[in-house]
């Protein structure tokens, strides 16, 4: 007894030393290196003491320096492996901690079962196993025969051959040969199969030995199954987003936050004429317009500060080459679980030569509109030039005409020619009639054409002439109301024309269709942008006419007041009138339109 006790002080010193020592290189060397394996010198030794207690002692040490030696030592490996790594060194050493303890309690003096190691391999969330040599189990934890469906006592004595399909029990057993032929631990990813679904797990065997023979085989694994098909699908997602990013129609690009790009594929290199390495060492800042960097960078700090989620916009980059290069930007903003702002998503498509035709055609418009105006204006013009003609030139001719023939009438009565002389004065005075007639014709045709009044006392009193003439000749009732700004001031002879016209086009529209017996005429000014308003009491425009092809009226209003920038507004309401707006912007009075008049 008394050369045991000094045989257990001896190995429990060499035990302590041993910790020191391994604890010390634990502690230089990365996570991931199985230098816990070395703690298994110190649990053979232990388990040639006489104390059933002693491996449990030196499993609980060696746990603790495992976790004390990944805390403290230099990172390795990834987290994920260094935790397996250092877990299968856990399992592995109470494994055969409580097969040494297991060993000194088949002595007689010891009980027979272990009730704690049996209490822990029931409830560990692992694969653990022995076998013997020839590859029979000797033991398997529950969970193992949970998983694989098995009972505990159709395990034990079996080989693999026996328990599992061909190319599973392949792979252990060869697994098995490679750690008894190396004499030492394997770790690999096994595969196996359940109702058909694959399964993987992590698993570490290792040779257990008595003296220098091998005797069993340990081992224990981890099931990561769901790690491998997450990484599986990942794998696969990143490799489809690849494919689509790379081979994308339009530009597409990964940006930091702070403007680098972190990603381009091939449409964009080719877009802006930079080679990816190039873009990859700048900024979208270095490549954006000047003047569109602002706004730009406007919607990124309000999608980094939360405000907006996504933006889009049109800006210009410079190519390579010098030339502007228009752009449609969409980007979107990828941030962690945290919520913290990672990169940015943009979506780059070329819109140049959609630009360009847009400029293309809204100088053909503008062209288009500056030719109308003229047309207009010289419509205006021989108008103005016809009803001068008619009421000078025409009008004093048919007068002198009539002054004529009056004297010549008074000159007959007054003359004792002969009887006939009275059916003259008859064809004179006739004569004379039909000269008042066409007078009265000169007099009106002149004044549709251009009313001198207009040209003369201006818009306001061309506007109130207007409504009188209406009120005259249809029998409505017209107000009219006009701001006495107007009235003191001279309106630019173009905009006092558009908006002349459209008044007479709109009481002639109330005149044909509004079945209305009030009309009321509102003109006013307001910031620079002269309006006119015609509203009446009458049935009310549907709203499918207002928009019809039989509105040709209404049409020319909308051209008149395109031409001068301004906009027209119809709305009706059944039984309850129209009513018809155009706002128009007043312009400087140019000398060429002051002389006009």
């Amino acid at each position: 007894m008394r050369r045991l006790a000094q045989s257990d002080h001896v190995a429990q010193a060499t035990i302590g030393a041993s910790f020191v020592g391994i604890f010390l290189l634990d502690l230089f060397s990365p996570p991931d290196v199985a230098v816990w394996s070395l703690y298994l010198f110190p649990l053979w030794l232990a388990r040639r003491s006489s104390n059933r207690w002693f491996p449990i002692a030196v499993a609980v040490v060696g746990t603790g320096l495992i976790v004390a030696g990944y805390v403290l030592s230099p990172p390795g490996a990834a987290i994920r492996f260094a935790l397996v790594n250092r877990a299968l060194g856990v399992l592995t050493l109470w494994t055969l901690a409580l097969l040494a303890r297991r060993r000194v309690d088949m002595d007689p003096r010891v009980r027979e079962h272990d009730t704690f190691f049996a209490s822990f391999m029931r409830h560990l969330p692992a694969f653990a196993w022995v076998k013997t040599p020839d590859g029979r189990y000797m033991y398997a934890n529950k969970y193992f025969c949970e998983v694989f469906g098995l009972k505990p006592d159709k395990v034990f004595g079996r080989t693999d051959v026996e328990l599992f399909p061909p190319d599973t029990a392949r792979q252990f057993v060869e697994n098995d040969r490679y750690v008894l032929t190396a004499d030492q631990e394997l770790q690999t990813v096994e595969t196996f199969r359940i109702d058909g679904r694959p399964r993987y797990s992590l698993v570490r065997k290792f040779p257990i030995r008595e003296g220098n023979a091998t005797r069993l085989i340990g081992g224990v694994a981890i099931d990561m199954t769901d790690a491998k098909l997450a990484d599986e699908a990942l794998q696969e997602s990143r490799e489809r987003f690849g494919s689509a990013f790379r081979d994308a129609a339009i530009g597409m690009a990964l940006v930091g936050t702070d403007g680098r790009w972190l990603q381009v594929n091939r449409a964009l290199c080719q877009l802006v004429g930079y080679s990816e390495e190039e873009l990859l060492a700048t900024t979208f800042q270095a490549i954006t317009h000047p003047d569109d960097l602002d706004t730009d960078l406007g919607y990124v700090n309000q999608m980094l500060h939360g405000e907006i989620p996504t933006y889009q916009m049109e800006k210009r980059y410079i190519h390579k080459l010098g030339h502007v290069v228009w752009i449609l930007l969409s980007v979107s903003l990828v941030r962690d679980q945290d919520g913290r702002p990672l990169y940015f998503i943009s979506q780059i498509q070329d819109i140049t030569e959609r630009k360009r035709a847009l400029e293309q055609l809204q100088a053909a418009h503008d062209r288009l509109r500056d030719v109308t105006r003229k047309l207009v204006a010289a419509e205006e013009e021989e108008r103005r030039r016809l009803s001068r003609e008619l009421h000078d030139e025409f009008g004093q001719a048919l007068t002198c005409l009539k002054f004529d023939l009056v004297a010549v009438i008074k000159g007959l009565s007054q003359s004792k020619a002969a009887v006939g002389s009275a059916r003259l004065i008859d064809k004179v005075r006739a004569m004379a009639n039909l000269v008042d007639g066409i007078i009265e014709s000169t007099r009106r045709i002149a004044t549709g054409l251009r009313p001198s009044i207009l040209d003369e006392l201006g818009l306001a009193a061309a506007v109130a002439w207007q409504a009188h003439h209406f009120q005259t000749h249809t029998g409505l009732v017209c107000e009219t109301a006009v701001d006495p700004r107007l009235a003191a001031t001279s309106v630019e002879p173009t905009l006092s024309t558009t908006i002349f016209r459209i008044l007479q086009e709109l009481l002639t529209n109330v005149q044909r269709h509004a079945q209305a017996t009030r009309v009321r005429i509102t003109l006013y000014e307001r910031d620079r942008t002269v309006i006119l308003s015609v509203q009446d009491n009458g049935k009310g425009i549907e709203p499918v006419r207002i928009g019809g092809s039989s509105t040709l009226g209404i049409r020319g209003i909308q051209e008149r007041a395109t031409l001068l920038g301004g906009e027209f507004s119809l709305r009706g309401e059944p039984g309850r009138g129209t009513w018809a707006e155009v706002k128009l912007p007043r312009q400087e009075i140019t000398k060429s339109e002051g002389c006009g008049r």
